[in-house]
């Protein structure tokens, strides 16, 4: 998935974090890539070097992604930062929110939801692990679980998958 920077369509808010001064921010929780860490790092890379919260009028924690993108579209906050996916199938969903919002930046890709294990497990049971992991999409009961909790199917990733996380922080 991808972060998402997002406004009303007529706010003047601008992919520019210069025009995010004194605005109020949808954000979804502070342990979360696209919903804190991209957005943040957008705003050092413009130069700024304090603390978030003295550069807009307001930062408000949603809880969720689709609740940030609510918050905008509701006029809660000028402007909010979510996953593109979850973006993309609600704004299908909602056809009114979609003529209403747009994406002003999109992150480089990252990795969804990692799985690490600690290192001193048991090299066998890593290897049982990974591997039922990655063929859980190829069964049926694999699949239910997979869809609940809104998953298509596991991959392996290494360090090199994290470079983009990597530079955001």
């Amino acid at each position: 998935y991808s972060g998402s920077i997002f406004t009303k369509i007529d706010s003047g808010i601008t992919k520019d974090p210069k025009s995010w001064k004194d605005k109020r921010f949808a954000l979804v929780n502070k342990v979360t890539t696209a919903g804190y860490l991209y957005p943040l790092s957008l705003l050092r890379l413009s130069g700024y070097r304090g603390a978030p919260e003295a550069y807009f009028r307001q930062m408000t924690f949603t809880g969720s992604h689709d609740a940030a993108i609510l918050a905008v579209f509701n006029g809660e906050t000028d402007f909010g930062s979510c996953k593109n996916t979850v973006y993309e199938e609600y704004t299908k969903l909602h056809p009114e929110i979609q003529r209403n919002l747009t994406v002003l930046a999109t992150s480089a890709p990252v990795p969804s939801n990692g799985l690490g294990v600690r290192p001193d497990l048991d090299p066998g049971l890593k290897r049982r692990l990974r591997e039922a992991l990655i063929a859980m999409n190829a069964s049926a009961d694999g699949q239910r679980a997979l869809r609940l909790f809104q998953a298509q199917r596991f991959v392996e990733t290494g360090a090199g998958d994290y470079e983009p996380v990597f530079l955001m922080a």
